[in-house]
């Protein structure tokens, strides 16, 4: 299992979560709480990595982001290889990415046949909240254990806490696990892809127990992908293919920037998996969060008074409880006020009912 490599994909801002994440600060790049037993804050994208070292090594780990977010990844992440930052000319959804990193291991591997038989990238958001990491480890493993022996691309299934109807689904078919242990994640065939669920199919998909939360993870063997993309998405497959056979810098730049504002803008959902011919899920048991919204983040905030409360924040609180302040550097006094959102970056300040805060996406895009 030491052939993996990790690919963190290090997206834009996140709208809901404004005025925090922002055009100039990605919500990978945010620290919004401290773990327990941490010293100080994380920020999402360093709990990424970590999650990627817990498989690998940092020489094989990769991460795509935008040429804006350079100056912050190389904050972030000062273990990650300078060769391993792969800048993309352009947005182009997440199977861009994928061919994008796709290219680079290519590269990485070329003549190196047993190696490049065995390779598997491992997919992961740089902005999910996800632990214990020696769980999200085993899951991993299992995964590639799976996408060796059924030459399947393997996505992880979130065990599903609620009848969500924020994420879509994976509806599991068959096991195919050979459980080495009692507590061994188990592997299904995956029968299809689901979107979004209104609320009572959500309801009905928990009931049932056979589908998951599609938590936009992946592992499958490069030889895999590549198989599928020159299938479904042949742009895609022709510039990974070339990219992997550039042998200087100045050849992949002219390379990617001739190739990427010809690719399709799609997801590697929609533009692989959905029609891919062999897929499989790990049952992901881990806990696992996309932090979405400032309710979501509530719980993992430091609880003061009965408010939660943001790193390097400062709260003064007078009958007030339920609310969530975010103001580093700075000193907020609530009176008499339950249930808000306090969001305070520069001069952009958010004060909402927690209840409504899908809504922040409307003042975020208002401000764009």
């Amino acid at each position: 299992m030491q052939n993996i490599f990790p690919v963190i994909l290090a997206g834009g801002a996140s709208s809901r979560l404004w005025p925090a994440s922002n055009r100039e600060r990605p919500k990978w790049d945010l620290r919004l709480f401290k773990a327990p037993g941490a010293e100080k804050a994380q920020s999402l994208l360093e709990g990424a990595w970590d999650r990627a070292r817990s498989v690998a090594p940092s020489a094989n780990c990769f991460v795509v982001c935008g040429g804006e977010q350079v100056p912050l990844v190389r904050a972030s992440l000062p273990e990650l290889p300078m060769q391993n930052l792969l800048v993309e000319p352009m947005p182009r959804d997440t199977s861009g990415a994928v061919a994008y990193a796709a290219g680079a291991i290519l590269q990485r591997l070329r003549g190196g046949d047993a190696a490049l038989a065995s390779a598997k990238m491992f997919v992961l958001p740089g902005d999910h909240v996800i632990s214990p990491v020696d769980r999200f480890a085993e899951c991993a493993l299992a995964g590639a254990r799976a996408a060796d022996t059924l030459d399947a691309l393997v996505t992880f299934g979130i065990v599903a806490r609620e009848p969500s109807t924020a994420y879509g689904y994976v509806h599991r078919g068959e096991e195919v696990s050979s459980a080495e242990a009692a507590h061994a994640p188990r592997i299904f065939r995956v029968k299809a892809f689901k979107e979004k669920p209104d609320l009572a199919k959500a309801q009905s998909y928990l009931a049932s127990k056979e589908y998951y939360w599609n938590g936009g993870i992946f592992i499958w063997k490069l030889g895999t992908l590549m198989n599928e993309m020159e299938r479904q998405l042949p742009g895609h497959h022709a510039m990974a293919t070339e990219l992997g056979a550039t042998k200087n810098d100045a050849d992949w730049d002219v390379c990617a920037r001739t190739h990427f504002p010809m690719l399709k803008k799609i997801s590697i959902d929609f533009g692989i998996m959905e029609q891919a011919a062999s897929v499989a899920t790990v049952a992901a048991d881990f806990n696992w969060d996309d932090i979405g919204s400032w309710s979501a983040v509530a719980p993992y905030m430091e609880q003061n008074g009965g408010n939660s409360q943001g790193p390097d924040t400062r709260v003064i609180s007078v009958d007030a409880a339920k609310n969530l302040i975010f103001a580093p550097g700075k000193r907020v006094a609530l009176i008499g006020v339950e249930n808000l959102a306090v969001v305070v970056n520069g001069n952009d300040i958010l004060i909402c009912p927690l209840a409504r805060d899908q809504d922040v996406k409307k003042v975020s895009e208002s401000t764009q």
